[in-house]
């Protein structure tokens, strides 16, 4: 579970890059492969905060060490609003909106993105580490 937890992070940081390089035009060129990328960003994620939400905070909300299940939930509250802020990109930003305001949704996709990569990040010097500790300490 936990590499899959860290295989997720580096799969998300690939379909980040694309849809980066893919926002990087002035012009949109590859609808399919905006879309494609974007479904594949949204299958990843989804998966990803499912994994998280089962295994990951269920695991760290009973932590005995103090603080360990405050980290949690905090980290459980912003999760449901980046996840919220991503459910509404997709839902704003539809295929016509896309094809509408393509600057508009250049910028919005790199304010997404850039939630995600901070998150990304936490996650992998704080959460996970703690994730670790508690699996070696139930291993003891």
């Amino acid at each position: 579970m936990y590499d899959q937890l860290r295989d997720d992070h580096r799969e998300l940081t690939r379909i980040a890059g694309e849809l980066l390089k893919r926002t990087s035009t002035p012009t949109l060129t590859d609808p399919g492969g905006l879309g494609r990328c974007r479904w594949g960003l949204a299958r990843t994620l989804t998966r990803h905060l499912a994994l998280e939400d089962a295994h990951v905070y269920a695991r760290l909300d009973k932590d005995p060490r103090p603080g360990v299940a405050a980290v949690a939930r905090r980290y459980k509250a912003e999760l449901c609003r980046l996840s919220d802020q991503f459910n509404e990109h997709m839902a704003d930003w539809t295929g016509d909106a896309i094809a509408g305001d393509w600057p508009g949704y250049c910028r919005a996709v790199r304010t997404l993105l850039a939630a995600l990569e901070a998150r990304v990040k936490c996650e992998d010097e704080e959460l996970y580490p703690l994730l670790a500790e508690t699996r070696r300490s139930a291993a003891a």
